[in-house]
């Protein structure tokens, strides 16, 4: 995600006062990670005004492999199976409702080849250059046309299968190497039954249905800790009102 790339920031405060967090290069990182709690309080504690992101070199190569399934249960075993061995893709999804496993790779041109040719048997198309791009604008068409409510789930890997059978998306697109489902689902209030097991987080809903179940879901302890923070931070409730934990 996005604060995984942070290494330092500089926010402005309610009052006007500014703020450093982290540093301009790794190893001058240090002391609380306070740019991961700017970054997903969205604007609600303090106006971010700079921000330091690590950098790495552009690939030599990419190349996108993809693979259709009759099931999902055959989609999950190939994921297990890339789980298990030494390929190291830097994106990796489960698309439905056509079982489709996207895996991407980049790296020296020859490393690539090499994981292109160790990938687990499967009806894979490689894409590459302008079809490779082309192929990704349409996985994010897919996600744009997901709906009308669209939820998070955050899981385990190895409770995407369940999660996706369980609750019965019309759509989805799962992060299949960290658990997250993003799924498409036709009423909101199903969001309890979920959030009874797994985090949920609402991505898209309009906003009158966004307001029965709450976008985050937050209860208890961790509701009371952020309701503290933002009394803190933000007394008189004057930054981004009806965002984050003002929202629920």
């Amino acid at each position: 995600s996005i604060r995984d790339w942070i290494i330092g920031m500089t926010v402005v405060h309610v009052d006007g006062h500014r703020s450093k967090t982290g540093g301009r290069v790794v190893k001058n990182v240090t002391g609380y990670d306070l740019a991961k709690l700017y970054t997903g309080s969205l604007g609600s504690l303090a106006v971010i005004a700079e921000i330091s992101f690590k950098l790495r070199p552009r690939f030599e190569k990419t190349a996108t492999a993809v693979a259709e399934f009759e099931t999902l249960a055959k989609s999950v075993e190939v994921l297990a199976a890339v789980r298990k061995s030494g390929l190291q893709p830097i994106a990796c999804e489960l698309a439905g409702p056509k079982h489709a496993v996207w895996l991407r790779f980049g790296e020296h041109p020859r490393a690539v080849e090499m994981q292109i040719a160790h990938l687990p048997a499967a009806p894979w198309k490689v894409f590459e250059g302008a079809e490779e791009t082309a192929a990704w604008e349409r996985l994010r068409g897919a996600h744009a046309a997901m709906g009308p409510v669209v939820v998070r789930v955050i899981g385990k890997p190895t409770d995407v299968q369940g999660i996706i059978e369980a609750y019965g998306p019309s759509s989805w697109i799962a992060h299949a190497m960290n658990g997250i489902v993003l799924m498409a689902l036709g009423d909101i209030q199903s969001t309890g039954a979920i959030r009874q097991k797994f985090p949920v987080v609402v991505g898209r809903a309009p906003r009158d249905t966004r307001q029965q179940v709450g976008t985050f879901g937050v209860r208890g302890g961790a509701k009371r800790l952020m309701l503290d923070m933002k009394r803190t931070y933000d007394p008189e409730g004057r930054l981004n009102p009806g965002r984050h934990i003002d929202g629920e």
